[in-house]
């Protein structure tokens, strides 16, 4: 009888804080969930809830855009038994956390281990999502600055106005 009043009063303890922790990162104090999840993990090491505080921790940590310690997390999460049901969920995640820190080509591999492992429409819509954002990438990276562009905001005029006279003339100089 005893312990199964500590274990009901422990039990409810957890569900507080993991509470409070959701509610924090819901109002977008990530800081505060995050620190709320480590005290529960730090007080009770095997409960029941580590599952999910561990997967709640990697997504504070991306959204907060600490996205090197969430990679570094996601990867731990992909490694450990008790997160093989969510290995499809991991994989698009961590697609996303490389995606964002510009590292297309290990997103894909990501990506697509992750389409052979989720089940939900969203899930397989999120990891087309990706997907696309890194194709987006691939083409954005193979374009050369071009007229009206952002960088080169008069075309690349700029160039034959900065070369000596003796170089190629301009098409202007040629009908001259």
């Amino acid at each position: 009888p005893e312990r199964s009043r500590q274990t009901k009063s422990t039990l409810a303890d957890q569900l507080r804080l993991f509470r409070a922790g959701r509610s924090a990162a819901a109002a977008g104090d990530y800081a505060r969930g995050l620190l709320l999840h480590g005290e529960l993990l730090r007080r009770y090491p095997a409960s029941a809830l580590r599952a999910e505080v561990e997967l709640c921790r990697a997504d504070y940590l991306l959204r907060s855009g600490k996205l090197a310690a969430a990679t570094v997390d996601v990867r731990r999460l992909l490694r450990q038994p008790q997160h093989r049901g969510r290995r499809g969920e991991l994989h698009r995640v961590l697609g996303d956390l490389l995606r964002r820190r510009g590292r297309c080509k290990e997103a894909i591999v990501a990506y697509r281990l992750a389409e052979t492992r989720v089940t939900s429409a969203a899930q397989r819509r999120a990891v087309a999502l990706g997907l696309q954002g890194c194709a987006a990438v691939s083409q954005a990276k193979g374009k050369t600055p071009s007229a009206g562009s952002a960088r080169f905001p008069e075309g690349r005029s700029h160039l034959r106005e900065s070369s000596p006279r003796s170089a190629t003339p301009s098409r202007e100089e040629r009908r001259r």
